[in-house]
């Protein structure tokens, strides 16, 4: 076999490797809504965003005012989590035509993570009590701080999920949760 096929070869199983993790991440139990708030626009968000002023500034701030790591159990997650949440939302935004600006945003965006028990039945007659964590995403109007768009993504916590299986169940969440978000208006990419 020469190098070069051998590299290829290579290359193609660690494409397989990774395709089957994806494939192997747990989602099924990933479920979404969405609901428009009082600053609705029916003629689309426009085409810019800004983050929100209480996604600006360090997690570790927001985290110590939310009661520890990870939030608590309400607020915004440590650093590294957070900066992997504000990506891929990003990520989704940019993917759907909207631009990320610093002045005069069309809309701001904020997210915030919650932690809860909750008692699942669909498991038990009697119930059983299954840690539960939410990504919420808000869309807001910048003149007015009214709600545009909220989506809440949520799934139960395993801790046994390996760090790879729990941002690959970001991503989809995120991903499903963004499907739903409103279309954009605003002048054509050129």
């Amino acid at each position: 076999m020469t190098p070069k096929l051998y590299r290829s070869g290579r290359t193609l199983f660690g494409l397989a490797c990774a395709a089957a993790l994806a494939a192997c991440t747990p989602t099924l139990d990933i479920q979404t809504s969405s609901s428009y708030g009082p600053a609705m626009r029916l003629n689309g968000m426009g085409d810019t965003y800004a983050w929100c002023a209480d996604n600006q500034g360090s997690a570790a701030k927001t985290e110590a005012a939310n009661g520890g790591a990870n939030g608590g159990s309400n607020g915004t997650p440590n650093d590294e989590v957070g900066a992997y949440i504000r990506k891929d939302i990003s990520q989704e935004l940019r993917k759907r035509g909207f631009s990320e600006v610093s002045d005069r945003p069309s809309f701001c965006v904020s997210y915030r993570v919650q932690k809860r028990t909750a008692a699942r039945y669909n498991i038990s007659p009697h119930g059983k009590f299954v840690e539960e964590g939410s990504i919420i995403i808000d869309a807001v109007d910048p003149g007015t701080s009214q709600n545009i768009w909220r989506g809440t993504a949520s799934a139960h916590l395993n801790d046994a999920y390996t760090p790879e299986v729990r941002k690959g169940r970001i991503d989809v969440a995120i991903r499903k949760l963004m499907e739903q978000f409103p279309r954009r208006v605003g002048k054509a990419k050129g």
